[in-house]
């Protein structure tokens, strides 16, 4: 065997060559090209053979080659794709979380089995493993093809090497996921049946779903730039108008409408409209609106309405389903909707009970129940059932239809014994949401009465309208999440560019929410304190990375530029009209001091907005427990013996007695549990 080379690059080297690593990384989109590229200039500058990437696989049972220089294609072959198990310094890297370091005389003492099948060009091996988030999801392999020693310093910087590409790697899984995620999206507005369309301020429409082809005839390019006049009826347009012109001054009112479009070949089409404004999105800048096909619905009510003309004793039910209908049209929690539906449902129709019960699957669970003498029944029907075994009216529900049982048909097959004991005559049907079954409403009669025809149609019309209700809560909530998630998603943005900061945002939201329970704090006030959190830092975007990248102290011009972030967030984000001024006031403020010391303003004591004391409380604990490259992190003794002493000079002292007191009970619970 040759003899041992050792000629290790010097600091300065090291140096340099830590930087073009650096360079590269922060130049360049994180890809599996990047990472090749620094492999390839390491292995260079460390006169290394070859260099390889391995990835887990999706179920973490095999390594996967990705990435392999200075090999043949014939060397690569039983490498290509490795189980996962110890007995090689790939896998132990990964499995042990530790760099593996071997000369020739090494791997042959500590791995004999591999004799037969390591390469001539693997003499010397570094195996790095690829930790990010606390997970190795790979390892970065070099080997020599003689003996080579790895000095000190050099493994350091094939370390710290290692750990800059797991950090790309790590960013590069979560831009292909949010891709997959949008492509998604996309199919779904794609094949939707509901038509889902963009206005600006000016309700001229910007964007249409494909959907608008199928349910009015058109094809996006028709109606894009025309107006909400083109398209809506005369009588219809001056209320749709005044709902948009109240959504666009107030943002946080959602659109919630009834109108008539014309369809592209003649008449008109009855559509149920839900809207949210979100022009101050910075990734939507549109009135978005979501409009769903009920014309059937309205059909059915106006063919009702005729027949009530020649049946007056029809008269009084007739009203109380429209005001059943206007009722739960008025609710937003869905649990006030469903006994609403119950309760005036049963003031509607011949039916003496009522129940929902949520579907997942094929299994039905009672959730609410109405109505007279429920004790027996409640005592006797079992709580969970499955749909299967309710006979013809599980199978209706299971096909999406309205099912109406006889008290002299049989439903289940062999027939069931007549009179049924519960649930003689009944009328049970499906809540549709997205085109899947989540919920079945049932109406009971123990008298057994023939249902008339026109109520068998009423109730067909209410499964269509309570159904389109709940697909408008389901719409509302992923709007809102949208929201949570795009302001979290600003606030996490900025630790992909401060890797010391990470998981700060998340950290300092837990914290600022429970104290700010704590101080009395609900609903509204909450929210704007968590966005508030959220966005707390947005102005760093403008910060040279120079500056806030840099691992020493900060001279005093270099404090100038970075006092500037909370002046830079504020503006950035005041222009964004669904944020309340309380999230603007932590995201401007948060560095002021008790005593007219902090910055931008100096403003002094209560005349820094509330949130703000709370917010600067929280983020100066985070980041005194936290680890950071000029410092150690605190324990939380002293961090809060810390903002005691800050208290009345740096902090509110109330907001400090609070937080303090909340952060100990929380220790004292930690210590009994353990």
């Amino acid at each position: 065997m040759p003899a041992i080379e050792h000629h290790p690059l010097t600091p300065e080297q090291l140096l340099d060559l830590q930087r073009h690593v650096t360079s590269l990384l922060v130049a360049s989109n994180a890809s599996h090209d990047v990472v090749s590229l620094i492999l390839d200039h390491v292995r260079v500058a460390l006169s290394a053979h070859s260099a390889s990437v391995d990835l887990q696989d999706a179920d973490r049972s095999v390594l996967h080659r990705v990435a392999a220089i200075g090999y043949t294609s014939e060397a690569l072959q039983g490498w290509r794709d490795v189980p996962l198990t110890s007995g090689a310094p790939i896998t132990d890297a990964v499995l042990e979380r530790r760099a593996i370091y071997l000369t020739a005389t090494q791997w042959d003492a500590q791995y004999p089995h591999l004799a037969g099948v390591r390469l001539p060009s693997m003499q010397s091996v570094a195996a790095l493993p690829l930790v990010a988030s606390g997970h190795a999801q790979g390892v970065i392999t070099f080997a020599w093809d003689r003996e080579r020693v790895i000095s000190g310093g050099e493994r350091a910087f094939l370390e710290a090497v290692a750990s800059q590409c797991a950090q790309a790697l790590e960013r590069l899984t979560l831009h292909e996921s949010q891709m997959r995620r949008a492509r998604h999206l996309r199919k779904l507005l794609k094949f939707s049946a509901d038509i889902t369309l963009v206005l600006d301020n000016t309700a001229r429409v910007t964007y249409l779903s494909p959907s608008v082809t199928q349910l009015l005839g058109y094809h996006p390019a028709d109606l894009v730039a025309l107006s909400l006049p083109d398209v809506l009826h005369p009588d219809d347009l001056p209320g749709l108008e005044d709902q948009f012109t109240r959504a666009i001054l107030t943002p946080d009112v959602a659109l919630r409408a009834v109108a008539r479009v014309r369809h592209k070949h003649g008449g008109w089409v009855w559509m149920e409209v839900v809207g949210r404004n979100l022009l101050g999105d910075e990734d939507v800048r549109g009135f978005v609106c979501n409009a769903r096909d009920v014309t059937t619905s309205f059909q059915a009510i106006k063919a009702l309405r005729d027949s009530e003309r020649t049946a007056r004793s029809h008269a009084t039910r007739y009203q109380r389903l429209l005001d059943l209908i206007t009722a739960v049209d008025a609710h937003a929690d869905e649990d006030a909707l469903i006994v609403t539906v119950l309760e005036r449902g049963l003031a509607v129709m011949d039916y003496n009970q009522a129940f929902y019960h949520d579907v997942e699957g094929t299994t039905i669970r009672q959730r609410f129940a109405r109505g007279e003498d429920l004790d027996e029944a409640l005592a006797v029907l079992p709580a969970t059932m499955n749909l299967h075994e309710l006979g013809a009216s599980g199978r209706a529900l299971l096909r999406h239809e309205v099912y109406f049982a006889a008290a002299n048909v049989p439903i289940m097959n062999p027939p069931e014994p007549l009179p049924r004991r519960f649930w003689r005559a009944f009328c049970t049907f499906p809540v549709l949401v997205g085109g899947e079954l989540r919920g079945a409403f049932t109406f009971v009669s123990s008298h057994g009465n023939e249902v008339h025809d026109d109520y068998k149609q009423l109730m067909r019309s209410l499964a269509g309208h309570l159904s389109a209700l709940f697909e408008r809560h389901a719409h509302l909530r992923m709007l809102d999440v949208a929201r949570e998630e795009t302001l979290r998603t600003i606030g996490v943005t900025l630790e992909y560019r401060d890797l010391e900061s990470k998981g700060h945002t998340n950290r300092v939201v837990a914290l600022a929410l429970r104290l700010g329970q704590a101080l009395g704090l609900t609903g509204p006030e909450l929210d704007a304190l968590r966005w508030g959190a959220y966005l707390h830092d947005t102005g760093k975007i403008a910060t040279p990375d120079e500056i806030l990248l840099k691992p020493g102290p900060l001279d005093a011009q270099e404090w100038e530029v970075m006092r500037r972030h909370p002046l830079v967030g504020y503006q950035m984000l005041s222009r964004i009209p669904l944020l309340p001024p309380t999230t603007l006031a932590v995201v401007m403020h948060h560095h002021e001091h008790w005593d007219g010391g902090g910055y931008p303003s100096r403003l002094h004591g209560e005349d820094i907005p509330f949130a703000a004391r709370i917010f600067a409380v929280v983020d100066a604990f985070d980041a005194l427990t936290s680890k950071r490259p000029y410092k150690l992190a605190w324990s939380h003794e002293a961090a809060l013996t810390e903002l005691e002493r800050e208290a009345g000079r740096h902090f509110d002292p109330d907001v400090v007695r609070v937080f303090v007191q909340v952060m100990q009970d929380d220790d004292r619970r930690h210590d009994l549990e353990a």
